[in-house]
């Protein structure tokens, strides 16, 4: 009887031992599952890029003042095929090179077009990868790539000198326009909603990325912190406002004191994430390009209260 009960204990032991064993080992595994779908590079793959594809932009008429629409298309250098849209005011100093957010494509954009183009300046707006018209897939890397060969584009087959171009990026865009900054030599720099670094703003957004090392995130990291660490010549216009839950404030005021070239930094106290009405967009556009034109743009921090007035009422179309 004793040796019997002995046995049973043994088995019973077993079993729970090769419990305990499955449920570990089905821990691991799913743990392995889960870091490797909440690693930086897959939440970059599925979280980052929200693009929006079009066959057509009926929404931007084909002219506006003195600008005729002309559509365009040309090439990346990962070989995909790039759309663009480009108003060339008569007599405008200025081209703008606009690179939006991480959602949408040109027409969603429109509004920002209309700004532009309010404040004398022509504007040239493209779709990133796998955004609106445009082919391929969309990475950091790409989407640099994308601002750059967009820039190329506007001092070759459009014939644009490069000490006209504005670069002007908004939320993610802002890293982008930043990057390209950095390789070429745009006359100034517009800035909406910037932010430091992808990588710091993501481990700050979710903290468990910070078990993560710099070299799991993807590169090279988007942001405007590099630019403005070496940047001493191309001139800074930046817009945040106070309440942004998305891309806190901070960035901004970090990015100016890093500043070592003219930065004016409008902080907006009653808006959130770019929302922004146009028409404020246009009057810091013509107030920035008003100073740079008479040489008295200085590095200044101000306050504007009235950043969203009439917002309920404008249409992001013209």
């Amino acid at each position: 009887m004793a040796a019997r009960v002995k046995v049973r204990g043994f088995w019973i032991r077993v079993a729970l031992l090769s419990g305990l064993l499955y449920f570990a080992i089905a821990f691991v595994f799913i743990a392995i599952q889960l870091c490797d779908r909440l690693c930086p590079a897959s939440l970059c793959r599925i979280g980052l890029f929200y693009p929006v594809k079009a066959s057509s932009y009926p929404i931007l008429p084909p002219t506006y003042g003195s600008a005729r629409r002309m559509d365009v298309s040309f090439a990346a250098p990962s070989g995909a095929r790039l759309q663009g849209v480009f108003y060339d005011l008569k007599d405008a100093s200025r081209v703008v090179l606009l690179s939006y957010g991480q959602s949408g494509n040109i027409g969603i954009n429109a509004g920002l077009l209309k700004a532009v183009l309010d404040s004398g300046c022509s504007v040239f707006a493209y779709d990133y990868e796998g955004y609106g018209m445009s082919t391929g897939t969309p990475s950091p890397s790409r989407v640099i790539e994308d601002g750059v060969a967009a820039f190329d584009y506007l001092t070759g087959p459009l014939g644009v000198e490069p000490s006209r171009i504005v670069e002007m990026g908004v939320s993610l865009g802002t890293g982008i326009a930043s990057r390209v900054a950095e390789k070429r030599a745009p006359q100034s720099l517009v800035l909406i909603s910037p932010y430091l670094s992808l990588r710091r703003l993501a481990r700050e957004k979710l903290p468990f990325l910070t078990l993560y090392g710099d070299g799991d995130f993807p590169t090279p990291d988007l942001g405007a912190g590099e630019f403005f660490a070496r940047n001493s010549e191309v001139p800074v216009l930046m817009l945040h406002g106070e309440l942004d839950p998305i891309i806190p404030a901070g960035n901004s005021r970090e990015l100016f004191a890093m500043s070592r070239s003219p930065c004016r930094l409008v902080m907006a106290g009653d808006a959130h994430h770019c929302d922004f009405s146009l028409s404020f967009i246009t009057g810091e556009l013509k107030n920035f390009f008003d100073l740079l034109d008479r040489g008295s743009l200085e590095s200044k921090i101000t306050v504007a209260g009235d950043s969203r007035n009439n917002l309920a009422n404008e249409k992001a179309n013209f």
